[in-house]
């Protein structure tokens, strides 16, 4: 690498003016400073892509990418690891924020774990209302301070088993080690994984390099993933999310797909325990984008084909969900799914509508 850099910092950016400077304000209070910042400006109109040209005036580090026109998260991503030049990849979303020693600690993890692929750290989803609190905590109670921080250490196969499936250890419980965010990856591992994930570029080019096949895939294929439960990031919840957004995008059509071919990786990869746990989620998913689809589809071709994607995949993972579900134990998603499963738009008129209409 150039100089020896050690990080690339991937902030992928889409109108997100509000929110970006706190972000990037974030990430350069940082107390290890052997970094790049990448900002990926993904064809922005409110003011964003001016601002990124400003903070890049501002400091050495940061390089700017324009795109002429929006191409999704995934290909931002790609586009910004395409010039990165560091030891370890690093993404950060354009409104969340991090600690002042997040870095650091990834960093010593590293050092102390000589042949460790991913380090992660913990994180939390917070809304407008709290992320302004839980900012002065997170940069008060960081690891320099702590003397309770718990640091597991897995090979590929158990770190899957860890994050995804079960185990006495609670990870789900105490961050979210599947997301994109909130960890660095050795360029070596990034590079090996997107050559496997390559392939779906231009079919699946909203989630390829998402937490929905991106990071389960590099997680299986790491040599060891360390995980830290010291709380560094916060994750900013938004309606403006692309999974909450109640007319269809490219992205739920591509979800689906992306999580039918984790269930065949896994299975066939010496990770059909974790596929198991992971397939009541799945099927949970599909309930959603499938009333999505059909109440808010308005191109009657998509609606079509995607009602019989939908369908197919319910079809192929039925009767292996049936067999999963007598472990399971969850009496609620196992309603949900029965009913789904016998009636579609009766679940529709009950399930569907108490989640979307009722809950939210």
């Amino acid at each position: 690498m150039n100089g020896g850099l050690m990080i690339s910092i991937i902030v992928p950016v889409y109108n997100s003016k509000t929110y970006l400077k706190s972000c990037i304000n974030s990430i350069l209070a940082n107390t290890y400073k052997d970094y790049e910042l990448i900002l990926v400006d993904d064809a922005s109109n409110d003011g964003s892509e001016v601002l990124c040209d400003e903070l890049s005036a501002q400091d050495i580090r940061i390089k700017v990418i324009h795109h002429e026109s929006n191409k999704g998260l995934s290909l931002s991503k790609y586009d910004g690891y395409r010039i990165s030049k560091g030891k370890w990849i690093c993404f950060v979303d354009n409104d969340d924020i991090i600690s002042s020693y997040m870095l650091e600690q990834m960093i010593d993890a590293s050092k102390s774990h000589t042949d460790a692929e991913i380090i992660c750290v913990s994180g939390l989803d917070v809304n407008e209302k709290q992320i302004d609190q839980y900012v002065d905590k997170i940069n008060n109670n960081t690891y320099v301070h702590s003397a309770n921080t718990h640091i597991e250490e897995y090979d590929g196969i158990n770190s899957c088993r860890a994050v995804y499936g079960s185990t006495d250890y609670s990870l789900k419980k105490n961050g979210i080690y599947s997301a994109t965010w909130g960890k660095i990856i050795k360029r070596s591992l990034f590079e090996n994984v997107l050559e496997k994930v390559s392939t779906y570029k231009d079919e699946l080019f909203w989630v390829f390099l998402e937490d929905v096949l991106f990071i389960p895939i590099c997680l299986k294929e790491a040599s060891k993933v360390i995980i830290i439960d010291d709380i560094h990031y916060l994750h900013r919840i938004s309606k403006a999310n692309l999974s909450a957004k109640m007319k269809p995008t490219e992205y739920h059509y591509e979800v689906i797909k992306a999580q039918d071919l984790i269930q065949d990786y896994y299975r066939g990869n010496e990770l059909k325990d974790v596929a198991d746990e992971m397939l009541t989620g799945f099927m949970l998913m599909m309930q959603s984008v499938w009333y999505k689809i059909y109440g808010f589809e308005d191109n009657i071709s998509k609606r079509k084909s995607g009602l019989k994607m939908l369908n197919d995949m319910w079809h192929k993972y039925i009767d292996v969900y049936k067999v999963v579900d007598r472990r399971s134990g969850n009496i609620l998603h196992s309603i949900s799914i029965f009913l789904f499963d016998k009636s579609k738009y009766i679940w529709r008129y009950t399930v569907g509508l108490y989640y979307f209409k009722i809950r939210r």
